[in-house]
C-alpha cells in the first residue's frame, strides 16, 4: 500500500513538472484577460508628465518666435517711418530748390527747428545753426520759397527766429498787382496788411511780397495772399487779412539767407 502511494505521488509530480510551462502561460493569459484593461490608463497616466513638459517646451518656442516676429515688425515700421520722413524732407528741399534757382544770388543755410517758444508757439522758433555756420543777426528765414521770419538772436550753434506771425513782427510789404506798399503785422488774430488807401481796389487772392524798404529784407520775396478786408469804408486806410504762404503749424525745416 505504501509503495502504491509513493508511485502515485511520483506520477503526480511528473505530470505537474510536465504541465508547469503550459500552466504558467494559461495563468498569465487569464491574468491579462482579467486585468489587461488597466494597462491603457496606467500607460496614459505615465505619459502625462512627458506630454506636460513637452507642451511647456512648445509654448516657450512659440513665445520666442512671436518675440522675433514682433521685433521684425517693429523694425519694418521704423524703416517705413524713416522712409516717409525722407519723402517729406525731399519734398521740402525741392520747394527750396525752386526758390534757389530763381534767386541764385542767395546762399542758403539749411536748418532744422529744435525748439519753439512754449508760451507763444507761433511767435518764435529755435534752429540748429548759429554764428559758427554763417548765420547773422537780422538774416531772412524762408520756407517753401516764402518769407517765414527774421533771425533775432544768434549763438554759436543755434539761432532764434521771430516768425512773421508774431505780434512783435513788422514787415514792409506790397501788393503784387497795384504795387501799393503797406505794413504787415502779426498777432493772435492773424496777419494783417495795414496802411492801404481806400481808393485802391484789392481782390481776394492777390499776392503779397516784400517791398525791400528798410533794407533788411530784399524786395520780391513771397509772403502770402489777400483773403479779406477788416476795415470799413469810413476809415482812411484799409486793413486787409492775409493768408501766409508758409504753413507755420507744420514748420519743420527752414532756410536762412546767408
Amino acid at each position: 500500500m505504501l509503495k502504491r502511494n509513493i508511485y502515485i505521488i511520483i506520477i503526480a509530480l511528473a505530470v505537474l513538472i510536465t504541465i508547469i510551462p503550459a500552466t504558467r502561460r494559461v495563468i498569465a493569459g487569464v491574468f491579462f484577460d482579467t486585468f489587461g484593461w488597466l494597462e491603457s490608463p496606467v500607460s496614459k497616466v505615465s505619459s502625462v508628465p512627458q506630454r506636460f513638459f513637452s507642451g511647456i517646451g512648445e509654448i516657450s518656442k512659440i513665445k520666442d518666435e512671436n518675440s522675433q516676429l514682433a521685433a521684425k515688425l517693429q523694425k519694418l515700421k521704423l524703416d517705413s517711418s524713416e522712409l516717409e520722413e525722407l519723402k517729406v524732407e525731399n519734398k521740402i528741399l525741392k520747394n527750396q530748390l525752386g526758390f534757389a534757382e530763381e534767386h541764385k544770388e542767395y546762399e542758403l543755410i539749411g536748418t532744422k527747428i529744435i525748439g519753439r517758444d512754449p508760451v507763444s508757439f507761433m511767435d518764435r522758433i529755435i534752429v540748429d545753426k548759429g554764428g559758427d555756420d554763417g548765420v547773422i543777426l537780422g538774416a531772412v528765414a524762408i520756407s517753401d520759397g516764402a518769407l517765414a521770419g527774421k533771425v533775432t538772436e544768434v549763438l554759436d550753434h543755434q539761432s532764434k527766429v521771430t516768425l512773421i506771425t508774431s505780434k512783435d513782427s513788422i514787415i514792409q510789404v506790397m501788393l503784387q498787382k497795384s504795387r501799393v506798399m503797406g505794413v504787415l503785422r502779426g498777432g493772435l488774430s492773424g496777419l494783417t496788411l495795414e496802411n492801404i488807401p481806400q481808393d485802391i481796389e484789392v481782390k481776394s487772392g492777390e499776392g503779397i511780397v516784400t517791398s525791400g524798404l528798410g533794407g533788411s529784407i530784399d524786395q520780391g520775396i513771397l509772403v502770402g495772399e489777400v483773403v479779406g478786408q477788416n476795415s470799413s469804408k469810413a476809415q482812411i486806410y484799409k486793413t486787409l487779412s492775409i493768408q501766409p504762404t508758409v504753413d507755420f503749424s507744420k514748420l519743420e525745416l527752414i532756410f536762412i539767407i546767408k
